[in-house]
């Protein structure tokens, strides 16, 4: 086995993918789901964080989508988001997407009504469930979206967008004063 495969299948990554397949099958072992939590740790969503995150969003939600990834990257985090990254030719859009969800071990998946049955939406949260990547949903508005059993808690930014910074700043362990610097940037 090539020196590069066999380290894939060492990654927390692979053996999220691994535990969420044999979930599909048997759902209610609980084994699984532990096996799953123990592989979601905030040791591994910082990991995660660190690596680049990923910004899933449906078109309506872009100033939002926007405004979020601008506040991470005052702090820190990197995040790719289409707004900023793409060139929106039609020929390279799908094909920047695509690497862009491959660089990111992230997703910050914005959930409002006008996300619920965006086609791209759900390829993307598709995308990253089968690869093993980690999914922290962010409600933006108020939805019937019934969150994923392999998906982080949510955060919900629906009724104060500085509470739901700071819940996702906690993520980083970043000190409170972090959340102040960017409300006054």
């Amino acid at each position: 086995m090539p020196e590069k495969q066999s380290r894939y299948h060492l990654t927390s990554e692979y053996q999220r993918s691994a535990l969420r397949r044999a979930m599909r099958v048997h759902p209610s072992d609980t084994s699984l789901q532990r096996a799953i939590m123990n592989l979601s740790t905030p040791r591994q969503i910082r990991s995660a964080i660190r690596a680049g995150v990923f910004i899933n969003y449906a078109r309506a939600d872009e100033l939002f989508a926007v405004e979020l990834s601008l506040d991470l990257e005052k702090i820190g985090v990197t995040t790719w988001l289409d707004a900023f990254e793409v060139s929106y030719t039609p020929s390279d859009w799908r094909e920047e997407v695509s690497t862009g969800l491959q660089s990111c071990s992230l997703m910050i998946s914005i959930l409002s009504p006008a996300s619920i049955n965006n086609e791209d939406v759900q390829n993307e949260q598709r995308y990253f469930l089968e690869m093993g990547k980690l999914i922290q949903p962010v409600i933006y508005r108020r939805n019937d979206v019934t969150p994923s059993p392999f998906w982080l808690p949510p955060i919900d930014f629906s009724n104060d967008y500085q509470i739901g910074l700071h819940q996702f700043l906690h993520l980083l362990e970043k000190p409170t004063t972090a959340t102040q610097e960017v409300a006054h940037v």
